[in-house]
């Protein structure tokens, strides 16, 4: 499917991307947008003109608003709001093995999506992702690791809205919520030592 999508932003843009636009705090007629899904080709970030290909696959996304209080930055995972399932985003993940929404557009620029802006959530196919800021088992992933959401201190953290590897425990309620949500699976490795780095994940979420 062509990533050119009539009417709605290319990833790497949010929908109100452009002089004169603003996102409002009243949605009108943009709310019937909330939920549509595109299929885009898996391309490499940062590349212009010729896309290079990064794989054969497609990567699956579904076009939600920021309805949190801040910026919500590329390669994070994020929750649905409440009451708006597949529409609505309010938050990064912050508990270990949470249910996830998907990942923020890899492609967006570090300023991320601003508040009440619709933007690509990606749930299926090739995406990086933000690594732990701790260089310990949290950050340790060999490819073909379950991913799975991982704790922070508030929803707003900076840690917020990364991920480790799953990892069955003796602790039976984590090794549900755990098995039940996750993201997908590795497609490259990180040491201890790479924190706060991209790791590839083949995401089945959705």
């Amino acid at each position: 499917m062509a990533d050119a999508v009539t009417g709605l932003p290319g990833r790497g843009n949010t929908f109100l991307t452009g002089p004169n636009r603003t996102a409002p705090t009243t949605y009108g007629n943009s709310v019937l947008l909330e939920g549509t899904k595109k299929n885009f080709k898996d391309v490499t970030p940062g590349t212009v003109g010729m896309h290079t290909l990064r794989s054969g696959l497609e990567v699956q996304c579904i076009l939600v608003r920021n309805t949190s209080t801040i910026a919500l930055l590329p390669k994070r995972v994020v929750k649905f709001a409440a009451g708006y399932r597949n529409q609505r985003v309010d938050a990064y993940c912050r508990l270990d093995s949470e249910s996830v929404a998907g990942v923020v557009d890899e492609y967006l620029p570090a300023t991320g999506v601003p508040v009440n802006d619709l933007f690509w959530l990606v749930v299926k196919g090739p995406c990086l992702v933000k690594t732990s800021l701790g260089g310990d088992v949290t950050n340790f992933i060999a490819e073909g690791d379950p991913l799975v959401a991982l704790t922070a201190a508030t929803t707003g953290a900076t840690t917020a809205g990364r991920i480790q590897p799953f990892a069955i425990t003796s602790n039976a309620t984590f090794a549900a919520s755990g098995a039940m949500n996750l993201l997908g699976r590795a497609m490259s490795a990180r040491a201890t030592t790479q924190t706060n780095a991209d790791v590839l994940c083949d995401l089945r979420i959705a």
